[in-house]
């Protein structure tokens, strides 16, 4: 498997069979999109800089909220966390 890192939030893991873009984030906030096709994106958080699924192309599946999901044998669990820091 290979995991680039595209910026900001954004990476991009990729195997043989799937490609999974993490927090896609848009050109407004300055950084090159790197619009390449996906299959799946997940989505941390709806701020507009972590969910930009629209600037990846291909059919995509969407994983942006909590819960089990799964998809052409890929699985994944999001999780609510808080956002930022937190200390003990």
């Amino acid at each position: 498997m290979d995991i680039t890192w595209l910026g900001h939030s954004c990476f991009r893991l990729h195997d043989a069979d799937m490609v999974v873009v993490t927090d896609p984030y848009p050109a407004t906030i300055g950084l090159r999109v790197d619009n390449r096709p996906a299959s799946i994106v997940t989505v941390s958080h709806p701020h507009p800089n972590h969910n930009a699924s629209e600037t990846i192309e291909g059919e995509l599946k969407v994983f942006r909220d909590p819960g089990e999901y799964e998809y052409n044998g890929v699985t994944a669990r999001g999780v609510m966390t808080p956002l930022g820091r937190v200390s003990p």
